[in-house]
């Protein structure tokens, strides 16, 4: 049977210590089931618009398009791609002009 959290986020793993797309490693994704999706990404630092979609419109949402309500903001925090810094192992290094999006 497997782990399930229900309610507006929907999780079903037939692993029952799965409780969330955080604990399924990359094997067993393919036993389970959400309604958000455990699929990783590499994305850089920035600020992306969520959106949602609901079947119950008539769409898969499989496609961009089908997911027309904007829900909010997330914020990823962390630095920007493309910045090359080096440091020797076992010396110690600072490392400055580091960009990114919420660094102090």
């Amino acid at each position: 049977t497997g782990a399930i959290t229900e309610g507006i986020v929907l999780f079903k793993s037939e692993q029952e210590d799965d409780y969330s797309c955080s604990t399924v490693s990359a094997e067993e994704m393919a036993g389970v089931a959400s309604n958000w999706g455990c699929r990783r990404l590499n994305v850089p630092a920035g600020t992306f618009k969520l959106c949602f979609c609901t079947p119950r419109e008539g769409t898969a949402c499989e496609e961009a398009w089908d997911f027309r309500f904007e829900i909010g903001d997330l914020h990823l925090l962390g630095p920007y791609q493309g910045q090359r810094k080096r440091c020797l192992s076992g010396i110690r290094c600072e490392i400055a002009e580091i960009t990114g999006n919420g660094l102090e």
